[in-house]
């Protein structure tokens, strides 16, 4: 079967498609695919832009393009695609600010923007627009601005990667409100310690989340002491990776075809 003719599979609910030395510009044979679930695309050399008829697949739960060198803007008709829950648009050419569209869908659980060119200030609304957010990935982008206060209260997220960006202002203690929280990654930005107190104390707060197993907060000027006092048992029994000055490590997604 050549892929002109899977726009013919009406029933199809999964197309995965990655790690193949696929080219061109494919999106319109995915047009009839009204029962689609799943679309995987990731690791081949597709191009062009994200075509507006992409929002017809009104059933689409999970979205891949990712290691591609596709590129312009999500387009608006995307925040009509109200079942979709993950997207993974990592390292394209994608640029400008934050996609917004992304915002009008509520159950969204994981966005993946990593190794691209966003830019600007995050949205300061995100995690009130995104209620059931679980994963944010956004690392290795040119992001400024601060850390949304908002994120604070994204209660299902339990993955934060803002590592490798240009995120300025101090690290809010009330990230430790996060209790779902795994992961963590705020390595290599401009992020320093609140003025109003000279130790470090955002970390006595995220010390509490019990679950937390990962902490990146390297290459940042952070300039404050380590907090004398810690809450009670000290580091969470879970943690297992604080790393400070000399690694970077990042987990990206494993997509099973």
């Amino acid at each position: 079967m050549c892929l002109r003719e899977i726009g013919n599979l009406s029933a199809l609910q999964k197309l995965a498609l990655g790690w193949n030395n696929l080219t061109g510009n494919i999106w319109s044979e995915f047009g009839n695919l009204s029962s689609l679930q799943q679309l995987t695309l990731l690791w081949n050399n597709f191009t062009a832009t994200i075509p507006a008829s992409i929002a017809n697949l009104s059933n689409l739960e999970m979205f891949d393009i990712g290691h591609n060198t596709i590129n312009g803007d999500i387009p608006s008709e995307f925040g009509h695609l109200s079942t979709l829950k993950e997207i993974y648009l990592n390292f394209n050419t994608f640029k400008g600010e934050f996609p917004i569209p992304l915002l009008n869908i509520s159950g969204l659980q994981t966005i993946a923007l990593v190794g691209n060119t966003f830019s600007g200030n995050l949205p300061p609304d995100l995690a009130y627009r995104l209620p059931n957010i679980e994963g944010l990935f956004l690392a290795i982008n040119n992001f400024s601005g601060s850390i949304p206060p908002s994120i604070s209260n994204a209660s299902k997220l339990a993955y934060l990667d803002l590592g490798r960006n240009f995120l300025s202002g101090y690290i809010p203690a009330t990230l430790g409100n996060l209790d779902q929280l795994l992961f963590l990654n705020l390595q290599f930005n401009r992020l320093g310690n609140d003025p109003s107190s000279p130790e470090l104390g955002f970390l006595s707060s995220l010390m509490k989340l019990k679950q937390l197993h990962t902490l990146q907060l390297g290459g940042n000027p952070l300039n404050g002491t380590f907090p004398r006092s810690l809450p009670d048992g000290n580091l969470s029994i879970s943690l297992i990776t604080f790393l400070e000055y000399h690694h970077f490590i990042i987990q990206y997604y494993v997509t099973i075809c």
